[in-house]
């Protein structure tokens, strides 16, 4: 696909979810729509789609992750909810641990990845080339 198709179906997955109250699945599902339409299979649009969607949550998991224990430590002024503080920072920082830890986590696990991996358990320079997953 050209680079502004590919930007135009960004863009517009991205005004769905602005649009639509479902917590970005919206934008995920125009996407797909749109990318099984033009004849991408779907196993290649459900690996990108949770790409793109992990892509565009960082800003909101980095800020409850960073501003969280800065709120419970008082450098904002005001009150803050302490439980519920505690709590989406905790989530944020544990979304973050296991979203870094997949890649090894599920190279231990697909075969056709193990299948790829060099003498030093990374995949090498051809095999991540010719893997289209």
């Amino acid at each position: 696909m050209s680079w502004r198709f590919s930007y135009q179906l960004g863009m517009a997955e991205q005004a769905t979810n602005v649009l639509l109250p479902t917590g970005g699945a919206g934008g995920l599902a125009l996407g797909a729509w749109a990318l099984r339409q033009g004849g991408m299979a779907a196993e290649h649009i459900g690996r990108r789609s949770v790409a793109f969607f992990v892509l565009t949550s960082i800003p909101n998991f980095a800020c409850a992750a960073v501003l969280g224990p800065l709120l419970l430590m008082g450098l904002f002024s005001g009150h803050v909810a302490v439980l519920p503080t505690v709590i989406l920072s905790c989530l944020a920082w544990g979304s973050a641990a296991v979203i870094a830890a997949l890649p090894r986590l599920l190279g231990r696990t697909d075969p056709e990845i193990r299948r790829l991996r060099g003498r030093r358990g990374r995949p090498s320079r051809g095999a991540m080339y010719r893997y289209s997953g």
